[in-house]
């Protein structure tokens, strides 16, 4: 028990599997001391692998939360109903803007704490001219993460770039970055995933980008990067963990490949096997594909978003940070760069940036403190 706090309730509203933010309680749990009892409180899912107190709403309810992305908003509202059995907790964390209105009403008898992964300020920068409906959607999640992060005690995300942006929001209690990682632990190479061998022959080189391939992600720049090589540079190879997009086949005379679905083995493998990580995101609140991909030593290109912020004044050989409007030529060039020199690199110096054991402590001291 960590000074009066054994039973800890998170709120939970987030798809299976749903990226970095699903990882991120993973590691959590996973690495909790002992003592720790975690349940999690979900209207919407029940989170595989670790105890949910499943209160379904209607599934139609669900499915439209779900389709027009309000599944935050709906989540808050009606945990009212639940306000008494949330008061038998210790500590209550709501991840994500699901604190309005409940935090009010536990002011003065429960710790509450409010987990920001992500900041919406930097999404609806980056939509602002791309698609006006995003960028309205992201105002409105920004005035909501506002309003979720001031009812409770404190707000804690996963960098510094998120924390420098919710407090540009308007979050008015404090913000503390406690970093995060992947657990390098768990990079275990095993030959079993002989199905991703059809991937690599043997003079080609690998790109790999992990994500959602969509504008966000930076789906218009990785076309055109591929668009500018594949003719000049016919080995060079893009393979997307991603659900395949509408037009997957014209992608593909691009040297663009996709694979959905494969398991955390796969994706293991498939790192390793790669020459090259190229993440050209728009926003991100940590970006956990990005240290994956150093803790497998490999060239990175990214952007100056989530933990890109935090190692951009580094200048560490092989990681190479820009800013997220770069011009394709810049890509091109830093592809070019690492594709000539076909090297890999020794990231074990910096790995305390990517090792989740070192930032778990902080996390925990900030639970308790």
């Amino acid at each position: 028990m960590m000074h009066g706090i054994s039973k800890i309730l998170v709120i939970y509203s987030g798809k299976e599997s749903y990226g970095g933010i699903y990882t991120f309680w993973k590691n959590i749990i996973d690495n909790s001391p002992n003592g720790m009892k975690y349940e999690f409180l979900s209207l919407t899912e029940k989170i595989p692998e670790y105890p949910t107190i499943l209160k379904p709403l209607p599934q139609f309810l669900i499915n439209l939360s779900f389709k027009l992305n309000i599944h935050y908003y709906v989540t808050g509202l009606c945990l009212i109903y639940y306000l008494n059995e949330i008061k038998k907790y210790d500590l209550v964390i709501f991840n994500q803007p699901t604190a309005f209105p409940c935090g009010y009403f536990l002011k003065n008898k429960i710790k509450t704490i409010n987990v920001l992964h992500g900041c919406a300020k930097s999404c609806y920068d980056a939509w602002l001219n791309e698609n006006f409906v995003y960028y309205i959607y992201y105002k409105i999640l920004a005035f909501f993460e506002k309003i979720s992060g001031n009812c409770c005690d404190k707000v804690l995300t996963v960098s510094e770039f998120s924390r420098m942006n919710l407090i540009h929001e308007g979050i008015k209690k404090p913000v503390i970055n406690c970093n995060f990682g992947v657990n390098l632990k768990n990079r275990v190479i095993t030959s079993s995933a002989t199905n991703l061998n059809q991937f690599k022959n043997k003079n080609e080189y690998i790109m790999l980008f992990v994500g959602r391939f969509d504008i966000g992600k930076g789906s218009k720049e990785l076309t055109n990067i591929m668009k500018n090589l594949y003719i000049d540079y016919p080995d060079i190879k893009l393979i997307c963990v991603s659900d395949k997009p509408k037009n997957y086949e014209k992608l593909k005379k691009y040297n663009i490949e996709f694979l959905n679905s494969i398991s955390d083995e796969e994706l293991v493998n498939l790192y390793s096997k790669s020459d090259l990580f190229i993440f050209p995101t728009k926003y991100e609140g940590y970006g956990s594909v990005v240290a994956e991909a150093a803790s497998f030593g490999l060239p990175i290109i990214t952007t100056n978003t989530g933990i890109g912020y935090n190692i951009k004044s580094l200048n560490i050989p092989g990681i190479y940070i820009n800013k997220t409007n770069e011009d394709i030529t810049t890509y091109g060039k830093q592809i070019l760069k690492e594709y000539f020199k076909r090297k890999k690199y020794d990231y074990s110096e910096i790995n305390y940036l990517f090792d989740v054991k070192y930032s778990l402590k902080k996390w925990y001291d900030e639970l308790k403190g």
